[in-house]
């Protein structure tokens, strides 16, 4: 995953009251994520990007459609 996607998905997370949104953000089901945790299995903060249907059976990546799932935001 490049640098980009990771912070295009970020970008989609829920920025809460005062907390640095760079920082700190919610996903869709209330969940916090912090940036830094990114790939992080072990974090109760930690979040991940993966893909409902493979990119490889031509399967473009919808941003919009990101959620964190059990661990994973899968797109």
């Amino acid at each position: 995953m490049t640098l980009d996607i990771v912070w295009q998905v970020w970008s989609k997370g829920i920025v809460i009251g005062a907390n640095d949104p760079v920082l700190w953000k919610k996903d869709e089901y209330g969940a916090w994520i912090l940036r830094s945790h990114y790939g992080n299995r072990d974090s109760e903060y930690g979040w991940e990007i993966g893909y409902i249907t493979p990119v490889s059976e031509g399967v473009q990546m919808n941003f919009q459609t990101c959620v964190r799932y059990i661990g994973k935001i899968p797109c």
